[in-house]
């Protein structure tokens, strides 16, 4: 029975649409239909197809973000082997200019180095003593110095070599206040000994650990292997 129903129902809209273009023309029909097509158009959009565009358009939007990412990433890796290249060279100036710039915990090494050439030249060295604080040097900027008076007695010639020998050493030194005293057989040279060296800790900016000289190298070597 249903079926039936249904079906009559369907032939009488079809009669009334029929009707209606008859009477009102087939411009109007062509307008009414065009709406209704709308509607029906615009039902199967809201409960089908919506959910579809709304998940197409997110997917959409995520490749994008992932592109922009990608791009970022490949601009990077670009960058990287001139990186590496750049930051290898700053580290080997670092490790070559270290031992020119002593902490102030090192001075007593500088001493020892003085006192060895003196020895290798058969020189007489005494008062030789760190007497003084270090103090901001007012001639090398961010550098601290310290003043060690000495006294270098032997022969002319060993006394040269000695202080040959200073000038030759890989630290910063300075000789000042020099004067000689000849002797019989040999002469007094009275001087004063600069030596520089780096700021105490707590005025040095901080060196990231990841960024630590050893650890670095050790990340270019492997970088050079792969």
């Amino acid at each position: 029975m249903r079926p039936s129903r249904q079906t009559s129902a369907f032939g009488s809209f079809a009669d009334t649409i029929l009707i209606e273009s008859v009477k009102y023309g087939s411009v109007v029909t062509f307008l009414l239909m065009t709406v209704i097509s709308a509607g029906i158009g615009y039902l199967v959009y809201s409960y089908l197809l919506v959910d579809w565009s709304n998940a197409a358009e997110a997917e959409r939007k995520l490749i994008l973000t992932k592109e922009i990412e990608n791009k970022k990433t490949e601009k990077l890796l670009e960058g990287e082997a001139q990186f590496r290249a750049q930051f290898k060279k700053i580290v080997d100036l670092y490790q070559e200019a270290k031992p020119l710039l002593p902490e102030e915990t090192e001075v007593s090494d500088v001493l020892g180095q003085v006192e060895t050439a003196a020895r290798r030249n058969g020189v007489s060295l005494t008062g030789l003593a760190a007497v003084k604080e270090s103090v901001k040097s007012p001639k090398a900027e961010k550098l601290y110095e310290r003043e060690i008076p000495a006294v270098v007695t032997g022969a002319y010639p060993q006394v040269v070599r000695f202080f040959s020998d200073i000038s030759r050493m890989p630290r910063i030194l300075l000789v000042r206040d020099f004067s000689v005293v000849s002797m019989k057989n040999s002469v007094s040279a009275g001087f004063t000994l600069v030596a520089y060296h780096a700021p105490p800790p707590a005025e040095m900016p901080a060196i990231p650990a990841d960024l630590a000289v050893d650890k670095t190298g050790a990340e270019i070597a492997a970088g050079g292997e792969k």
